[in-house]
């Protein structure tokens, strides 16, 4: 599955705009949305919890009632931050704006004023034996982007612009919608553009829980059907519909546990 990297906006009550992932790759366009400032205390979000005992949950779980692992950004600082990488990209390569104003407007156009601007980067850090050989390139990246060192590009490579540059997009574009820069970089990749992964959501599990739960009932009516009916065509109806909803119902719950292992997996592996 790899160590995926996710860009969206959310508000309050925790509704969540995906618009970009990454696998395996920090997109260079999103670091340009984070500020020395905001990355230096990250950091030390970071730092605190790789103290914690990986196998203390408790610990964990309190430790993310006052912290994350997430960037957390405001309008203001993605508007006054992404004007600032927009400079940073013209003197790095006239080739690329086009490609970064689509992946600006992208995100400004669904960054409503009660959201805010999420990033998440942090499974990344399990490539990393050491946190500060996973810290030290964004620093050095994030320094250069500040003093708009044009000669210095620590992540984006041109044969791969998707992956290295804006991320993959995951939000549904309207109609009459078309990000024409996005879509000649990721042909000249020669590969089919991804698609979204699942990621652990404890409201989505305990749906489908629920559901696995009636479940029963269904079976219940359909066996009452054929103890009157037999055979007949709304009985195998049913029994057949019974069977391929238990498949789906299973699978989406398999689905949640494999990506909430992979989430505590990579946890293990930020302390390892």
């Amino acid at each position: 599955m790899g160590h995926r990297s996710y860009l969206y906006v959310k508000d309050s009550h925790e509704n969540e705009i995906l618009l970009f992932e990454a696998n395996n790759s920090l997109p260079l366009f999103w670091l340009t949305l984070i500020d020395k400032q905001t990355l230096e205390s990250k950091i030390k979000d970071w730092e605190s919890f790789e103290r914690i005992d990986y196998e203390d949950y408790d610990a964990i779980d309190v430790w993310e009632e006052n912290n994350s692992l997430e960037f957390f950004m405001t309008k203001n600082q993605f508007n006054k931050n992404s004007r600032i990488g927009l400079d940073y990209i013209k003197r790095l390569n006239a080739d690329y704006v086009s490609l970064y104003q689509e992946f600006t407007h992208l995100i400004s156009s669904n960054f409503k004023d009660n959201y805010e601007l999420v990033i998440d980067i942090f499974q990344l850090r399990g490539f990393k034996e050491h946190l500060i050989d996973f810290v030290e390139p964004l620093r050095n990246q994030v320094e250069s982007i500040t003093h708009q060192e044009k000669n210095t590009n620590y992540f984006l490579f041109p044969e791969d612009l998707i992956a290295s540059g804006s991320g993959f997009v995951c939000v549904d574009l309207e109609e009459d919608s078309k990000l024409v820069a996005y879509e000649e970089a990721a042909g000249n990749r020669k590969i089919v553009l991804t698609k979204n992964e699942y990621r652990y959501n404890l409201k989505q599990l305990l749906r489908f829980i629920v559901l696995l739960l009636i479940c029963p009932l269904f079976s219940f009516f359909t066996y009452k059907g054929f103890k009157k009916e037999g055979f007949s065509f709304m009985v195998v109806f049913l029994g057949i519909t019974n069977i391929l909803f238990y498949i789906y119902v299973i699978w989406e719950i398999w689905a949640q546990l494999k990506a909430f292992k992979d989430l505590k997996k990579n946890k293990q592996l930020s302390v390892d």
